[in-house]
């Protein structure tokens, strides 16, 4: 949605806005501050894709770990004990932990059959969490009184759509209700968030096109994935999917919404702040 001024919205409907950027520049935090204002809803898509979607085949996974522990079996078939994953906004830890890390077994990596399968059902999974956006705005606005919604899109938003292609179904709703916001990062945030991944490697979703580009080009000859170290090809592909996403992200901040410096939102303590920032925004980027 590209438009001179926030005047351009029809302001008794309040305002949608969906936060796009990579993980960690600020996206839940600048969220949860209008959240807690009372002013806005906010729609966390990583909670939503992993507290609905992933819920069920992350709870069969707990049972089944579960059922290895003769204690615990017994519990689980006399129907005893309730074992389920917790989410929280803040707070994903189950469901990144259920994508898993491909490579060597005994190092905690899942075979290369296993993790294909699980990223195509988190790609399902958020796919269908952002279908799910108009349906959550229009309740907050009707059923709980919220006058602003604000869709927190998870760090892998990028890799579900084409943003080059015009008459992608995902970014075309999104737009069409929301005014879409990028965080952009310059290359100190760039190098931030690589050394703090290579502190702790995490499970994050690759599209099949970047994963079968990094499998060609990380295997040696002859080199299976069971002989990989899972947090020593994490890390390295973490590098190489900041370099795939960016381009992405500039692409439809260019031809679908706005960007805006991640740096910029350094100290904004009020709402009102952040809504005179995409003032300013609109005007520069008309």
């Amino acid at each position: 949605m590209k438009l001179s001024s926030l005047n351009d919205i029809d302001m008794t409907g309040g305002l949608n806005i969906a936060l796009m950027g990579m993980s960690g520049v600020g996206k839940t935090h600048i969220s949860s501050m209008l959240r807690r204002s009372g002013e806005w809803y906010h729609y966390s898509v990583d909670y939503r894709l992993g507290s609905q979607y992933l819920a069920p085949h992350i709870n069969d996974l707990l049972r089944a770990e579960a059922m290895k522990n003769g204690i615990f079996a017994r519990l689980l078939r006399a129907d005893a004990m309730t074992l389920r994953g917790k989410y929280g906004i803040n707070n994903l830890d189950v469901m990144t932990d259920y994508l898993g890390k491909v490579g060597d077994q005994s190092k905690g990596g899942i075979t290369r059959e296993l993790f294909l399968e699980r990223q195509q059902i988190h790609l399902e999974a958020e796919t269908a969490a952002m279908s799910d956006v108009d349906d959550f705005s229009r309740r907050a606005r009707d059923q709980y009184g919220y006058p602003n919604f604000i869709v927190d899109c998870s760090g892998s938003f990028c890799s579900v759509v084409d943003p080059w292609n015009p008459a992608d179904t995902i970014l075309g709703k999104l737009a069409a209700r929301s005014l879409l916001v990028y965080l952009d990062i310059e290359e100190a945030d760039v190098q931030r968030l690589i050394d703090r991944f290579r502190r702790g490697p995490k499970p994050i979703y690759y599209s099949a096109e970047f994963f079968e580009d990094c499998e060609i080009a990380y295997l040696e000859s002859g080199q299976g994935w069971d002989q990989v170290d899972p947090d020593d090809f994490a890390t390295w592909a973490f590098q190489r999917i900041v370099e795939f996403r960016l381009p992405r992200y500039r692409a439809i901040a260019r031809d679908w919404g706005y960007s805006i410096p991640a740096s910029s939102l350094n100290g904004l303590r009020e709402p009102s702040e952040f809504v005179a920032l995409l003032e300013r925004t609109i005007k520069e980027q008309p």
